[in-house]
């Protein structure tokens, strides 16, 4: 799991590098999807504001805890 650095309206930095776009550091499944495939791995999916996720993303990267994410820096 990548360590999110920095997150700004517009811009999130990851691992040192700047992205101006949304980032998705691993997923195998379509959004519309994801509630009813993680309960089918038994999985745990955690949705909320970008800021208090990369808190909790990070936390769990420390933890080096298997997680995906999307961020999406615009809204």
């Amino acid at each position: 799991m990548a360590k999110i650095d920095e997150l700004t309206y517009g811009s999130i930095i990851v691992e040192g590098k700047k992205y101006r776009r949304d980032v998705l550091t691993f997923c195998q499944w379509h959004g519309k999807e994801a509630e009813s495939r993680a309960q089918e791995k038994n999985l745990s999916l955690l949705v909320q504001p970008f800021y208090d996720a990369v808190a909790r993303l990070n936390e769990l990267a420390e933890q080096k805890k298997k997680v995906a994410d999307l961020i999406h820096i615009t809204c």
